[in-house]
């Protein structure tokens, strides 16, 4: 009790020291809990939260031990980054292919394809490292998983180009048939625009069904 005969108030205790000790790119608990949030309470994703809660708790002087990742970043080998490849001693083609074609389909099933790494989830990230992991143990001998954090960079570089490109494509048939239209002096009604994809270079068969009114 103080002079007031009140009890003394009692404040949360920060450890700063475990706060700023967290890096910056490593998932944290939120991460966990995010998922945990997000999910419908199913046995998977309550198992996934907890391995991410297990994984955040690995001291620091076991996570030293692990590769670290070269620096600079994946595919830019003449830009002062590094070939994923190279860098994976002791993988052979087939399994870094194989690797590969999970972090893809993961990534097609948990992330936001269109948008970069930078703008992903992390708690997303993490549980697509921690997926592949399951199935390819040997990832966990890297540092915050970086191998798999490079592929699913440049997977969804690839695929935000791809669908910015795809979509400069539609604009350019929409333009080009609407130009068409106003030569011929057509009168005004629904322009029906159907454009081979593969026509403009964008390796993907079928058409574009498009009408402007």
């Amino acid at each position: 009790m103080n002079s007031a005969g009140l009890p003394p108030v009692i404040t949360p205790r920060i450890d700063f020291a475990v706060e700023w000790a967290q890096p910056f790119d490593n998932p944290g608990h939120d991460d966990a809990n995010s998922i945990a949030a997000d999910s419908n309470n199913s046995y998977e994703d309550a198992m996934l939260a907890s391995e991410i809660e297990a994984d955040n708790d690995i001291p620091n002087t076991e996570e030293n031990k692990k590769i670290p990742k070269p620096p600079g970043e994946p595919g830019r080998p003449n830009s002062g980054g590094y070939n994923i490849e190279s860098e994976l001693r002791g993988w052979t083609p087939a399994l870094i292919a194989d690797v590969n074609q999970l972090v893809k389909r993961k990534a097609d099933e948990h992330l936001e394809i269109g948008r970069s790494y930078s703008r992903q989830r992390p708690a997303d990230i993490t549980t697509v490292c921690l997926l592949i992991k399951k199935e390819f143990p040997v990832v966990n001998k890297y540092q915050n998983y970086w191998p798999i954090r490079d592929m699913l960079k440049l997977y969804l570089k690839y695929m935000a180009e791809k669908e910015k490109k795809e979509g400069a494509g539609v604009d350019m048939l929409l333009d080009t048939a609407l130009e068409d239209t106003l030569k011929k002096g057509e009168a005004p009604g629904t322009i029906v625009v159907r454009g081979d994809l593969d026509e403009l270079g964008l390796g993907s068969k079928g058409s574009i069904d498009t009408s402007i009114s």
